[in-house]
């Protein structure tokens, strides 16, 4: 009976330790990946936004009253929205990305051709995002048609329904 405790004592000790191994690695991956954002995303956010909104505003061709509203109070309600998006992105580098990988990603965005990157990289994204419309536009009309050349979709609402799925 004795030897049946100490193994089962020996075993939960072993259990724990691991336990707190993994633990402490999770902290340390959830500190980098905080780094990480914070260096790629979070810093300089309010002015990338408000450079965004301005240049989506003027090429809006709204009025002026509606210009000013829009400058006014898009990129406060654009930044509560990203909050959420950037929690997850957060919680996905923690996750997915090893102690070692967020530890060289973190070293990189701290030296100024990081940074210069990171400050670049909202901006690009912007305008990446930007051409993904027109190009899933085009990927969905021509894959519509063709579905529904194939199997002779009965109406409209058919292939409409198609293209919001």
């Amino acid at each position: 009976m004795r030897q049946i405790l100490i193994v089962t004592a020996a075993a939960m000790a072993l259990w724990t330790s691991h336990a707190t191994a993994q633990d402490a690695e999770h902290d340390v991956r959830a500190a980098l990946a905080e780094r990480l954002v914070d260096a790629t995303v979070r810093d300089g956010l309010d002015k990338t936004l408000q450079r965004t909104v301005d240049d989506e505003v003027e090429n809006s061709r709204l009025p002026a009253e509606q210009t000013r509203w829009m400058q006014a109070n898009m990129p406060d309600m654009l930044a509560r929205h990203l909050v959420t998006m950037i929690d997850q992105t957060e919680a996905l580098y923690a996750e997915r990305l090893t102690v070692a990988q967020l530890t060289a990603l973190v070293g990189f965005y701290d030296t100024p051709e990081g940074r210069e990157i990171a400050a670049r990289q909202f901006d690009l994204s912007a305008e990446v995002g930007a051409g993904m419309g027109p190009m899933m536009e085009a990927f969905l009309t021509e894959l519509v048609t063709k579905f529904c050349a194939a199997f002779e979709c009965p109406t409209s609402s058919a292939a409409s329904n198609l293209a919001k799925d």
